[in-house]
């Protein structure tokens, strides 16, 4: 059960994700209310994370039913940025130190 939805944006991001990734399924369009059962058995304000999962781009909102966006268009935690600037560092550290043919 969710106790409170974080201020700040990087760690809400992170709750975001994991509520869409857990109590949504893809492919499926769901209408307002079923949204809210969902969230409300997670947190007393659904309102405010189906707004939230809109807003920053986990779901998206159409003649009054709500879907999963791919997962490639989802935000990034910060965890997954990090992740990606360590790989991107290490792919350049190889190709520098490559022999050149």
């Amino acid at each position: 059960l969710l106790t409170s939805i974080p201020a700040q944006r990087s760690k809400r991001i992170v709750v975001l994700h994991y509520l869409a990734d857990t109590v949504f399924e893809r492919k499926h369009r769901y209408p307002e209310k079923e949204v809210n059962q969902r969230l409300g058995a997670v947190h007393p304000d659904p309102a405010s994370l189906r707004r939230y999962l809109v807003d920053e781009g986990f779901m998206v909102r159409k003649s009054g039913e709500y879907r999963l966006r791919p997962r490639s268009e989802w935000p990034w935690t910060t965890k997954q940025h990090e992740d990606d600037q360590r790989s991107r560092a290490s792919a350049s550290a190889d190709t520098a130190s490559a022999p050149a043919s």
